[in-house]
């Protein structure tokens, strides 16, 4: 093996990778030091590392230096006008600057007058209109913050501007708004502003207020008297064998009370009129989120699954119903009717129902228990050799 190693690089390289003892074997048989070699090889690669390093850093000092020196160059080129000009810009983006510093230590009052210097100094920078907006809105002063906001995007038109600013001026003024709000007026601003730049954060702010608003929305149209109304029509609509107009009663009261159990139940009721008990389950067991002490939830829980031929789950539901409310007639009767089900369809079809078998494998938890590599091997068991099977059961 030592041979063919020192015949074949390659071949030594793996021996020592799959066992580091070769390394020291080798180190014996040669008389060389391979680790001590390895480590001055890592040492040497290091160094030039940051040699290299040192050098692409340099490189770019002496290409930021030939840069400034070029626009130093062409800024001394230009006529005497241009020049201020252009050191009045630096002047005010010095003195804005400063106005930073005030800001980051929330002394506001400071911070506007710098920013309010600068904006005289050189009102062309529409970002300077953004910074004294961002102190008002520090300052809850929201008028005055959308005004600063105007002005900015005022003093962009008709002339060449640049979009990125522009947008980010327009962002603030919504920010403004939307503390102020005005949320319908703030969202057409955030999306005048994406128009100007589809930046992330001006997109994702817009995304949170859409959010808020239809929370507050929401919110603003609970309004449990009004949903208990909704329910006495519902209530009257399915008595007088309106389904279909009881649900769409009781999907109003459930907007104007989400948290209404007996609306949730009522519902389902309706549902299960209709035959369409996969609809009716939905509100059984969010009525059952709200309140699992709610008999009515398990008695509609406990029908729906009746109806899918379910009868475990159906007994399931009744007993957690019978658990609260042991006298509850409709958990008696519910569980009574599921028992005469499972015995009439043991009779009728020696348990080869195949529509609750359907349903059975439809079912997420059975689902699982058919994963399991020791149900697998029973079921093939059980094909393969009832005998054996059995046995194992």
């Amino acid at each position: 093996m030592y041979d063919a190693a020192i015949q074949n690089p390659d071949m030594l390289m793996q021996l020592m990778q799959m066992d580091p003892r070769f390394m020291d074997v080798l180190t014996e048989l040669t008389g060389i030091d391979l680790n001590a070699m390895g480590k001055k090889q890592q040492a040497d690669d290091s160094k030039w590392e940051d040699i290299s390093a040192k050098a692409q850093e340099e490189q770019k000092k002496n290409e930021a230096a030939a840069e400034a020196k070029r626009k130093a160059e062409a800024e001394a080129a230009l006529p005497s006008e241009e020049r201020q000009k252009i050191q009045k810009a630096k002047d005010a983006e010095a003195i804005k600057l400063k106005g930073n510093e005030f800001y980051k230590k929330k002394d506001f009052e400071t911070a506007l007058k710098h920013y309010n210097e600068a904006k005289d100094m050189n009102p062309s920078e529409i970002l300077f209109y953004s910074n004294i907006a961002a102190c008002h809105i520090e300052q809850k002063n929201f008028d005055a913050a959308v005004k600063s906001c105007d002005e900015g995007i005022e003093s962009a038109k008709g002339k060449q501007y640049d979009y990125a600013k522009l947008a980010k001026v327009m962002a603030r003024k919504a920010s403004a708004l939307e503390k102020k709000g005005d949320l319908d007026e703030a969202l057409q601003v955030y999306r005048a502003a994406l128009l100007e730049n589809n930046d992330s954060s001006i997109k994702d702010s817009m995304k949170r207020l859409e959010k808020a608003k239809k929370e507050k929305e929401t919110l603003a149209y609970i309004n449990p008297e009004i949903a208990d109304q909704h329910k006495v029509k519902g209530t009257e609509l399915f008595k007088a064998g309106d389904y279909p107009g009881a649900i769409k009663e009781y999907d109003e009261g459930l907007r104007r009370d989400p948290k209404a159990v007996a609306i949730y139940t009522n519902r389902a009721q309706a549902y299960i009129k209709l035959m369409e008990p996969n609809q009716a389950i939905k509100d059984a067991e969010k009525a059952l989120a709200i309140d699992d002490k709610f008999i009515k939830g398990w008695v509609r829980k406990g029908t729906c699954h009746q109806m899918m031929k379910e009868y475990h789950k159906a007994m399931e539901a009744f007993d957690k119903g019978l658990l609260i409310d042991p006298s509850s007639k409709e958990c008696q009767d519910g569980k009574a009717k599921t028992v005469n089900l499972i015995q009439a369809s043991s009779h009728a079809s020696s348990g080869n129902d195949e529509e609750r078998m359907q349903h059975a494998m439809a079912d997420p938890e059975i689902q699982q228990i058919m994963r399991d590599p020791i149900i697998q091997q029973l079921l093939r068991d059980m094909q393969e050799n009832p005998a054996a099977g059995q046995a194992k059961l």
